[in-house]
């Protein structure tokens, strides 16, 4: 019977130990792929062998990066939106010029970006990054419908002051490049409607953790891995973000 108990509780310690090294490879691999997208170009490495050479050249690395991403924007005749990690703030911009900024009153970074080295960074983000798919629970152009009077008098009657709708719930995912994921999301839920779908966006985040807490497992050569930036701000914020920006949006984030 000892025997027994000693050999359950090896078997339960080895599970928890792999399942630990599990769960911190898995970023860990992810980290090495986005690095790998640019020591596996020998040109892009060539073209840029100071700033693999010497590290400490990350912050300027970044500046430069988030610089001409934004002047790239600027070429666009589209709003993009800019999320500045620093100011935790979400700027749209048209032609280089802030029309609209939002205070992000909660923002969360996965830690894989912090491992992110030089010439990956220059590779990833010099450029805009684009939506390759999304989730809304806003409708991107509010439609109202209205019945047509019958007559003059029924018109007369229709003469009231219009009622602005309930506002809908503002949860909004997007699937960037390089398998990315960034979420805004209100920071109160309230009506019942709110209710309904801050459900879907609990069920969503635990679904995601457990994705990346077991994705290793599932394949052990290719973990998917899934890094996500969420910023929690006023819901008008996030309606107005989502309804201001294209269907392939243009998205700068400055880190």
């Amino acid at each position: 019977m000892k025997a027994l108990k000693v050999i359950i509780f090896s078997v339960v310690t080895i599970a928890v130990v792999f399942y630990l090294v599990v769960i911190t490879a898995a970023p860990l691999r992810k980290v090495a792929e986005l690095n790998r997208l640019a020591t596996s170009d020998s040109v892009f490495m060539n073209k840029y062998t100071a700033i693999a050479t010497y590290p400490k050249l990350l912050p300027l690395v970044k500046e430069k990066a988030h610089l001409q991403a934004q002047i790239e924007m600027a070429e666009s005749d589209s709003i993009g939106l800019v999320i500045n990690v620093k100011e935790k703030k979400a700027s749209l911009m048209l032609k280089g010029v802030e029309i609209h900024s939002s205070l992000i009153k909660e923002l969360n970074i996965d830690p894989v970006f912090k491992g992110i080295e030089s010439p990956a960074y220059r590779k990833m983000f010099t450029n805009p990054i684009h939506n390759v798919g999304e989730y809304s629970s806003v409708i991107k152009e509010p439609i109202v419908y209205k019945k047509a009077p019958k007559d003059t008098i029924e018109a007369m009657k229709m003469l009231t002051l219009p009622v602005a709708p309930e506002p809908e719930p503002a949860y909004v995912n997007y699937d960037l490049q390089y398998g990315i994921k960034l979420i805004l999301v209100q920071d109160k839920w309230e009506t019942e409607a709110d209710l309904i779908e801050e459900k879907k966006y609990t069920d969503d985040m635990k679904k995601l953790r457990i994705h990346n807490s077991i994705g290793l497992l599932k394949n052990l050569r290719e973990p998917s891995y899934i890094p996500v930036i969420s910023a929690v701000m006023d819901g008008k914020e996030v309606r107005a973000i989502y309804r201001a920006l294209p269907q392939k949006a243009n998205i700068v984030f400055i880190f």
